[in-house]
């Protein structure tokens, strides 16, 4: 997630970090900025759950339930 998680879209204007800030272009991107803007988005799973409390995270997760297989 980038700076633009913090725009108008989402109201949270007022949660940015203070040392939060728009990523550089890197040499070899190809980024459409009206499509992505450039942020990015890591989902990491794991096979065992852990449960933790969702507001140590900030209000910013959501907790989901582990798929099944």
């Amino acid at each position: 997630m980038g700076a633009s998680l913090f725009d108008h879209r989402y109201g949270l204007g007022e949660r940015i970090p203070a040392r939060l800030r728009t990523m550089p272009d890197f040499p070899n991107d190809a980024l459409r900025r009206d499509v992505c803007d450039g942020d990015l988005m890591l989902q990491l799973r794991a096979d065992q759950a852990r449960h933790d409390d969702p507001r140590d995270y900030g209000g910013l997760t959501y907790p989901q339930r582990a798929s099944t297989r």
